[in-house]
């Protein structure tokens, strides 16, 4: 909230997309099927992937650079297991990501955070704005779990409509 965390900003951001892959767990196919050499080949690769890539990116980004890295690395892991495990599944990688629901979340939060974000900073000042962002964050993180948990239970009592 103050001047003193500015210089820390750009790593946070860059480290922020981080996020989206580690949402989820990559390995669960793979650990079901007893795949652990393909489990520790894609750790391994990541980790030489992050120490090839810190130096470049921190000579030229500085320290965002090195959160890039990992940044990097970690979705290269991702996209590894996903191969291995579409593979294994004998389907695409494609249809092992839920695309339709990602749309529709980023569309409705997006949306909600954008419009919230827009009419509190015309009312209120920047802390007070960043409070009550973070009061509908945890508000729409508790209403989307809920909303998932309940989806999930259905489809595990109506197994006619998991499918989709």
């Amino acid at each position: 909230l103050t001047d003193k965390y500015k210089d820390v900003i750009p790593v946070f951001i860059a480290y922020l997309f981080v996020l989206p892959v580690r949402a989820y767990s990559f390995t669960t196919v793979l650990q079901r099927m007893h795949k652990g050499a393909i489990i520790n080949t894609g750790a391994v690769s990541e980790i030489i992937l992050a120490l090839l890539l810190i130096y470049p990116l921190y000579s030229w980004l500085g320290l965002p650079g090195v959160a890039l890295s990992f940044v990097i690395s970690t979705w290269y892991q991702a996209g590894f297991y996903l191969f291995f495990s579409a593979r294994l599944l004998q389907t695409s990688v494609l249809q092992l990501l839920p695309f339709r629901n990602w749309l529709a979340k980023l569309i409705v939060f997006g949306s909600l955070f954008i419009g919230i974000h827009y009419i509190t900073s015309l009312l209120f000042t920047g802390r007070i704005v960043l409070f009550l962002g973070g009061a509908v964050l945890l508000l729409s993180i508790g209403g989307a779990l809920l909303l998932e948990l309940k989806q999930t239970k259905q489809k595990h009592v109506d197994p006619e409509s998991a499918v989709s």
